[in-house]
């Protein structure tokens, strides 16, 4: 008897058991698949615009920075363009998970005094370039003209402003001294030491020197060596005198000792490529310039 009731409740276990697998499998039939959103494209905003500072002198440097944020669902690329006055001057490329904001920063140095409209995609603003108060609009100063000896450049620019502090000397005497280029470095202690203790003269390694740093000796008095590329289109190093300017042509006035010979103007802007591109083909620091002092 006992195992006719064992098998008995066996058999409605399975039944029921049957009975619910078939109940599931019909909802399962009836219920439709949850489709899976793709994520959102990226999608980029930029904002909080800073030109700092708003304010400078020719040849100062300004940051220009904004924040881009990826208000998408996914990682992406976004380019950024700067315009100065309705031209375009520097892209950058930024990539920003998705949620995420970075800054973008741009540097730029203007050597023409003015109001300049500075633009970055949708967001602008101005930046003003003021005169050097105290400095001349014009100066010329009368430096002897002294031509190259094959590459003797230095040498050649060194003898100009040694001569205009009325000293008697040629570039084959600086020659002498320093040899033709390579030189190793740009310190040249030994040509200092042969100025101080045969013409009480001696000068100054200026890297990194400024537009306004060249007007400033100028306007005391000083001419200014220069270390540029040769030119716009030949990027080989070269040394010539800066002796005067004129803020009205925007120009530098040059005694260059190779054929552009003495007198030469220069743009404000070509002025400045020339001289900070020197580092993209020869190591050391930009915007190098020597001066020429008495010893005191």
């Amino acid at each position: 008897m006992f195992g006719k009731l064992t098998k008995s409740f066996l058999v409605i276990k399975l039944m029921l058991t049957l009975l619910v697998l078939s109940a599931s499998l019909n909802l399962a039939c009836t219920l439709k698949p949850v489709p899976i959103q793709p994520p959102a494209p990226a999608a980029f905003q930029i904002t909080k615009l800073s030109i700092t500072p708003i304010k400078v002198k020719p040849g100062e440097e300004v940051v220009i920075e904004a924040e881009i944020s990826n208000t998408g669902g996914t990682e992406g690329m976004y380019s950024v363009t700067l315009t100065i006055d309705g031209v375009e001057t520097q892209t950058g490329v930024i990539k920003l998970a998705p949620g995420t904001t970075e800054m973008v920063t741009f540097s730029l140095a203007k050597d023409e005094v003015g109001t300049y409209n500075i633009k970055l995609d949708g967001l602008a603003g101005t930046l003003i370039v003021e005169p050097v108060v105290g400095l001349h609009d014009e100066v010329r100063l009368d430096v002897p003209f002294e031509p190259n000896v094959g590459g003797s450049c230095f040498s050649s620019s060194f003898a100009m402003v040694m001569r205009y502090c009325g000293k008697i000397v040629t570039v084959h005497d600086v020659l002498k001294i320093v040899g033709y280029p390579p030189f190793r470095g740009y310190e040249h202690p030994e040509l200092r030491d042969w100025m101080e203790n045969n013409y009480g003269l001696t000068f100054k390694y200026m890297p990194y020197s400024k537009i306004e740093d060249v007007k400033k000796f100028l306007n005391e008095g000083y001419p200014v060596i220069v270390h540029q590329t040769f030119s716009l289109g030949n990027n080989t190093g070269h040394n010539r005198v800066v002796i005067g300017y004129s803020d009205k042509q925007c120009v530098f006035i040059v005694n260059d000792p190779s054929y552009l010979g003495p007198n030469f103007k220069i743009s404000y802007d070509d002025f400045g490529t020339l001289w900070k591109r020197i580092t993209l083909y020869e190591s050391g620091p930009e915007n190098k310039a020597y001066l020429v002092i008495p010893l005191k």
